[in-house]
């Protein structure tokens, strides 16, 4: 949990300290991905290239004007609603990734372009800006939030509270169960960590691209 702690912060580091590099680089792979797939995607390709999408636009509303350095601006609301809408135009870009077609994927992959153009030129103001949806109501986020929590903690916890219930009536040896006190403690704090962060293989794969290209050169 230390260690995963730690690499959280250094690839929030990263992120903040070049998040148009960040979201450039995952657009890069998507378009890259387009081009060398020619025909048949599996379902879980499609749903990976979508939460690479899903990352870039978190990526855009956490740390590209983040709250804290524009609220005490006059056009802090506007920068808001600016970054809210750039990272909306990614997010729908996730439904033609998932019923993608000859002609959708054609105008995903135009839209990529546009947008990988528009981020290496720094001309923030041609990226495509779609309607963000509206918040829902904090006791709608509250109670999704508690039924996510109580549910990670259920799935985890179960097998590990079985393995204790059970040796007081089960006459098994202590090698076996300290073995499954340890196996069922490892599956608690895998679940839970995925359960954190269900793109943590892909955000480990985009923090060690990202920190090569700001690694300066030797």
């Amino acid at each position: 949990m230390i260690f995963y702690g730690l690499w959280r912060w250094r690839v929030r580091r990263l992120v903040r300290e070049d998040c148009l590099l960040v979201v450039l680089d995952i657009l890069l792979s998507n378009l890259e991905y387009n081009h060398s797939v020619t025909c048949y995607r599996s379902t879980s390709s499609r749903v990976k290239q979508a939460r690479e999408l899903e990352y870039a636009a978190r990526c855009l509303t956490r740390d590209l004007l983040s709250s804290r350095t524009t609220n005490y601006l006059g056009s802090g609301d506007w920068m808001t609603r600016r970054t809210a809408g750039w990272a909306e135009a990614l997010v729908q870009m996730q439904r033609q990734v998932i019923a993608s077609t000859p002609a959708r994927q054609t105008k995903l992959e135009s839209l990529l372009v546009h947008e990988i153009r528009c981020l290496a030129t720094g001309n923030l103001g041609a990226l495509v800006w779609r309607q963000p949806p509206p918040p829902l109501p904090r006791r709608v986020v509250v109670k999704r939030q508690a039924i996510a929590v109580a549910c990670t903690i259920l799935v985890a916890g179960l097998p590990l509270a079985a393995v204790l219930i059970s040796q007081h009536f089960l006459h098994a040896s202590p090698g076996i169960l300290g073995w499954s006190r340890i196996i069922t403690g490892i599956w608690a704090l895998l679940y839970i960590l995925l359960s954190l962060d269900p793109a943590i293989r892909d955000k480990i794969d985009t923090a060690h691209e990202i920190a090569g290209l700001l690694r300066p050169p030797s």
